[in-house]
C-alpha cells in the first residue's frame, strides 16, 4: 500500500470515527435538552406584568401574599395582601392555611429571588402560583393602588 491510500484509509477511518461519536453527543445533548424542558414544565411560574396582575385580582377570588419582611410590609404593600416572610424559617407551615383551589398571588419588592422562591416553593407544595413581575416597585410605577405608612 502506498502512503497516499494510507492517509486517505486513516482519513476516512478518523471521519467516520467522529461521525459516529458525534451521533451519540448529539443524543445525549437532546436527551438532556427534552429532561430540562420536563424539569422546567413542573416548575413553570406564571408570572404577570402588573396592569394582567391586577386585572385577573378583580375578576377571580385569589390569595394575595406579600412574601417580604414585615418591616417592608408596614411601609408599603397591596392592599388586602397577607404578610408570609419568605426568610422566616416556619414560611412552608404559614403557607398551609392557603386553599389549593384557589390561586396563590405572590409579589416581593422587585419581583426578583424572593418572590420566585416563594413561588416555587408553593408550586411546589401543589398550589396555583401567579408572580407580580417587578415587584411593588412595577406595581405603583403602572399607577395601582398600595398602602403606604404614614409619617407618624
Amino acid at each position: 500500500m502506498t502512503t497516499k491510500k494510507i492517509a486517505i484509509l486513516f482519513i476516512v477511518f478518523i471521519f467516520t470515527l467522529s461521525n459516529c461519536c458525534k451521533k451519540e453527543t448529539t443524543k445525549d445533548e437532546n436527551s438532556t435538552t427534552e429532561a430540562k424542558i420536563i424539569e422546567q414544565a413542573e416548575t413553570t411560574i406564571e408570572v404577570l406584568k402588573p396592569i394582567a396582575y391586577a386585572k385577573r385580582m378583580a375578576a377571580e377570588k385569589v390569595q394575595l401574599v406579600d412574601i417580604r419582611t414585615q418591616e417592608e410590609f408596614n411601609l408599603e404593600h397591596i392592599e388586602n395582601a397577607d404578610n408570609i416572610n419568605i426568610l422566616d424559617s416556619t414560611f412552608t407551615e404559614k403557607i398551609t392555611k392557603y386553599n389549593k383551589d384557589i390561586p396563590v398571588y405572590v409579589y416581593c419588592t422587585a419581583g426578583g429571588k424572593r418572590s420566585q422562591d416563594a413561588a416555587k416553593i408553593l408550586k411546589n407544595k401543589g398550589y396555583n402560583v401567579v408572580n407580580l413581575e417587578g415587584g411593588l416597585v412595577e406595581w405603583t410605577k403602572k399607577g395601582h393602588k398600595s398602602i403606604k405608612k404614614t409619617s407618624d
